[in-house]
């Protein structure tokens, strides 16, 4: 099979990092919305019962917003080491590889899981209003 030509492989590694980065961003906006929808209520806090605990929320949104940076973080350097890869006709340096993977994971787990959490506690706690 001949191997295809380097500005196809290109454009291929860009489509696939690009469909990632999105993914990236929608988590940076869920966390950047929840953190701006918790310090919004901060200013009723003391009136309103209701918003007691938003703390919580408070922390869980900003933990996620932190994992999602490292998310996206490792997915930039991850596209340059494998375009600088593909451009120069060599293999990417492994550990290199296998920290950005870990640090991708670390980040998209954490930055989910923190998002699951926060909307179901808040599902659980303001369900009755």
């Amino acid at each position: 099979m001949p191997k295809p030509p380097k500005d196809v492989l290109v454009q291929h590694m860009k489509d696939g990092y690009d469909n990632h980065l999105k993914t990236a961003n929608y988590l940076f906006v869920a966390h950047g919305a929840g953190l701006v929808g918790c310090l919004s209520v901060l200013k009723d806090y003391v009136s309103v019962p209701a918003f007691k605990g938003v703390g919580f929320f408070i922390v869980l949104f900003g933990i996620g917003f932190l994992a999602a940076m490292l998310n996206y973080i490792s997915l930039i350097f991850a596209r340059a080491v494998v375009l600088n890869s593909l451009l120069d006709e060599t293999s990417p340096n492994q550990p290199t590889v296998s920290f950005l993977t870990v640090l991708h994971f670390v980040g998209l787990i954490a930055s989910i899981c923190t998002l699951v959490v926060a909307l179901l506690f808040m599902i659980g706690r303001f369900h009755s209003l």
